[in-house]
């Protein structure tokens, strides 16, 4: 019982990846997960400072759910010029329903603005402030499976002066991959009801539960690395134990060879 609120506690402050402990729970069935980054070229300005208040995603084709869902909402400032050689900021971390994405928009806000020989001029982002910045790029969100786009702006072929006013037709570049890879075995007896944490060095990344009734396990996504693997019994009848060194691809899936709890 520790170990289950342990568990629960740590979901809540998002030091782990969680999966509920339900035993028909099929990674490959349920959401993917995306993490949104933003990064820039170098341009020729002091700031180039832009107000996010809200990141959507269109979901295309006649599939359930289609249309614009929320990846992130709230109001956060980014200087893109922070963000050029190789620097990155992650805009958003979220589950996403499988399936065909056509465009990703940002929504901004009032305050953005550029800084030019020191002197601040507010930006006007045509529709920026009303229908978004629109990103049209197919990408496909895989089941079970994480995923990164990254959108490069490029602040110095987007920003023009027009008279006294400073303008901004966002000119970005996405590019998104698959990062993760997916790890399975069983651990026996199914009847301990093994709960199962994929650690690197002493960070606890991903989590999972055996089925109980055939200790078959998934944990996904996990991202490509070198992990080891503890093993509880829920039902406090066999002792903890840890498998490893587990090395976990890209777009593959490991598989653990199954593992015997000792009894108490």
């Amino acid at each position: 019982m520790r170990l289950h609120v342990a568990l629960l506690a740590a979901c809540a402050v998002g030091a782990v990846s969680c999966t509920a402990p339900d035993a028909g729970t099929n990674p490959e069935d349920g959401p993917g997960r995306i993490r949104l980054y933003l990064t820039d070229a170098p341009g020729a300005y002091d700031q180039v400072n832009i107000v996010v208040r809200r990141i959507e995603a269109h979901r295309s084709g006649n599939s359930q759910g289609k249309g614009w869902g929320v990846l992130w909402e709230g109001r956060q400032t980014y200087d893109l010029l922070l963000l050029a050689d190789g620097n990155r900021a992650m805009i958003a971390d979220t589950l996403l329903g499988p399936g065909t994405y056509s465009q990703i928009r940002l929504l901004l806000d009032q305050g953005s603005n550029v800084v030019v020989d020191g002197q601040t001029h507010p930006l006007t982002v045509p529709s920026g402030f009303q229908t978004g910045v629109k990103l049209i790029r197919d990408f496909v969100i895989q089941p079970g499976a994480l995923h990164e786009l990254t959108l490069d702006f490029d602040a110095g072929r987007s920003i023009h002066r027009a008279g006294s006013k400073w303008m901004m037709k966002p000119v970005i570049h996405a590019h998104t991959d698959v990062i993760s890879g997916l790890v399975e075995g069983t651990v026996q007896p199914a009847s301990a009801e093994a709960a199962l944490f994929l650690r690197a060095g002493s960070d606890t990344l991903v989590s999972a539960y055996a089925d109980v009734r055939t200790g078959r396990f998934r944990m996904s996504p996990v991202t490509e690395g070198v992990y080891e693997m503890d093993i509880s019994s829920q039902a406090g009848t066999h002792r903890d134990t840890t498998v490893g060194p587990i090395t976990v691809i890209r777009q593959q899936r490991t598989v653990v060879d199954t593992v015997v709890l000792t009894p108490q």
